[in-house]
């Protein structure tokens, strides 16, 4: 798979000739650079405080080689190092999104986007051997078709629905909680659910949904003496006119806090020194968040002078499910994580009370933190116990790393619903190509994973395609 990685990859940061020998990328869509540290020591930037808690913070634990998580010398090595970013050489954010508007570009024939237009079922038909065979899916169009959407008006039981047919193939990539959904309300899945709702089983596959799996995150907030210098005059807003930082960013060469990430130093180690891979990131950064609830981005916008740490738990056990409430697209789904249920699963929980704690200790067995911390506003004082952090964990920790409910595996594997062609087992011409195709949860972030699996993919279909003669249209 790190091929993939060196595929996609354009390199910034690493000179060539140390880079290529260790399957870095510089040829590839996804740029990757260093944390911006020149914003706490360009001269106009000088912040002794947050100088002080990022020196602290990066002296703490011994560094990784070259302090970069994406040198493969560093798989599961405890250590530190920078967060690296996915950033153009003009600073502005690379993202997949650049990749497919240029891909369009090359190939205005052969791609096109449909916008609010939500795919409700698979079409499927028997072919000359019997066998269900996909040959297109069924569309809605129109805004906030999605009841998880604020302005979501209620099912439609009216939706004009269109075909659109397919030549070769049918790729789904609707997600971990869609794509699982698609394939259900499409007679693919567990029958027993299925006739729940009146649902024709077309494939029996009875892992469609389950194997839900996600990563635990909380944080630690601490309140510091002073601002930030590198947010004076940040409102994170869109317009420069009212927006001093980003009139600053566009004018003078986006040097400022807006080409920076949320996290600029990492801690990672095994929980248990036996583990094959690191299962826990221990991330830091000036601001404020406490998950991803409504205000967020606003609470990080007006404050100035907090100081967080992240903890992520990877490589979690439990294991949860999306299910059918209803045979309409249009049904809220049933999502359950299963956490902390299991033995597995409060060991899991345990981790993270210790990470936390391990973080919450920080300031005040590092001066050059604890110097300048007032504080700790999150979990706060009144979170002392391990079990009142347990309970607290329990009510405030997130993931948004979900994954794993159309997983690849062996036939012997009753609950797969891939091969390792990411074909669905069962139909013809059907393949899933997103993060619900993992076994189990990968590292400590998926995106990445995710591009490199769709790059795996391409290559199936490619190989494939030329077996039978295919050719492209347009």
């Amino acid at each position: 798979m790190f091929k993939y990685w060196t595929k996609i990859e354009k390199n910034l940061y690493t000179p060539e000739l140390l880079g290529k020998p260790l399957g870095r990328g510089y040829d590839g869509w996804l740029s990757t650079q260093m944390p911006p540290l020149n914003l706490v020591t360009d001269l106009d930037k000088i912040d002794l405080q947050l100088t002080s808690v990022l020196a602290s913070i990066q002296t703490a634990v011994l560094p990784v080689t070259l302090a970069d998580w994406n040198n493969p010398i560093n798989d599961n090595v405890d250590g530190a190092g920078a967060v690296i970013l996915t950033k153009n050489s003009n600073l502005t954010r690379s993202s997949v999104r650049d990749h497919l508007v240029a891909t369009k570009e090359l190939y205005p024939q052969r791609l096109k986007f449909l916008t609010e237009t939500l795919a409700t079922n698979v079409l499927m038909c028997r072919n000359s051997q019997g066998k269900a065979q996909a040959y297109g899916v069924e569309t809605v169009a129109g805004a906030y078709l999605l009841p998880i959407q604020s302005k979501f008006a209620g099912p439609n039981g009216n939706l004009v629905k269109t075909q659109i047919t397919a030549k070769y193939e049918v790729i789904l990539s609707a997600g971990t909680f869609q794509t699982p959904q698609l394939l259900m309300l499409s007679g693919i899945g567990d029958p027993a659910q299925l006739g729940h709702f009146g649902i024709p089983s077309v494939v029996s596959l009875p892992g469609v949904g389950i194997n839900l799996q996600d990563r635990l995150e909380m944080t630690t907030v601490w309140k510091l003496k002073q601002d930030h210098v590198i947010y004076k005059g940040c409102t994170f807003g869109s317009d420069p006119a009212t927006d001093p930082c980003l009139k600053t960013w566009q004018e003078q060469g986006r040097n400022n806090l807006y080409s920076a990430g949320p996290a600029i130093w990492a801690h990672s180690y095994k929980s248990d020194p036996s583990l094959k891979a690191l299962d826990v990131w221990s991330m830091w950064g000036p601001g404020t968040f406490r998950g991803y609830k409504r205000g967020w981005a606003q609470a990080l916008a007006d404050t100035h002078n907090a100081f967080i740490n992240v903890i992520l738990k990877g490589h979690t056990s439990s294991k949860g499910w999306v299910r059918l409430t209803g045979p309409g697209p249009q049904d809220k789904l049933e999502i359950n994580k299963n956490q902390f249920v299991d033995a597995a699963g409060l060991k899991d929980l345990d981790i993270t009370v210790a990470a936390v704690k391990k973080s919450r200790e920080f300031p005040s067995k590092n001066l050059g933190m604890g110097l300048w911390v007032t504080e700790e506003v999150w979990p706060g004082p009144s979170v002392e116990t391990d079990d009142q952090l347990r309970d607290f964990i329990r009510k405030n920790a997130w993931g948004h790393h979900a994954c794993c409910t159309a997983k690849m595996g062996p036939d012997t594997d009753v609950n797969a619903v891939l091969d390792n062609n990411f074909k669905v087992k069962g139909v013809d011409n059907l393949r899933v190509v997103d993060n619900s195709v993992w076994p189990d949860i990968p590292g400590l972030f998926v995106t990445t994973p995710i591009y490199m699996i769709s790059e795996k993919a391409a290559d199936a279909v490619a190989s494939y395609a030329s077996t039978k003669g295919w050719t492209p249209s347009g």
